[in-house]
């Protein structure tokens, strides 16, 4: 199979891609798991229903930084805050 070179806005969308999948089947295997329903977990995280069906079908949504961490929480998916003052060789293990 040939080498596909993509370029770094290439790259970028298809970082933003996997997560958005990612977080998308992590939310739905929640939601199976715990046998909720799109109204109990918008609820639970003051998301709009309609919302949590358009996160778990793959569609781009925009939500403020309490529910992005609230879902993230949800989905048991860690968020790791970066410094952009570190440079790559200094990265320490906490």
């Amino acid at each position: 199979m040939p080498q596909v070179h993509m370029t770094q806005a290439q790259r970028e969308q298809a970082a933003l891609d996997k997560m958005r999948d990612t977080i998308s089947d992590a939310v739905l295997v929640q939601k199976a798991r715990n046998r909720l329903t799109y109204e109990q977990i918008g609820t639970g995280l003051e998301i709009g229903e309609n919302t949590i069906s358009r996160i778990i079908n793959g569609y781009d949504v925009k939500l403020n930084l309490s529910q992005i961490r609230g879902l993230m929480r949800f989905a048991g998916i860690k968020l790791v805050r970066s410094d952009p003052y570190e440079s790559p060789g200094n990265k320490t293990e906490d």
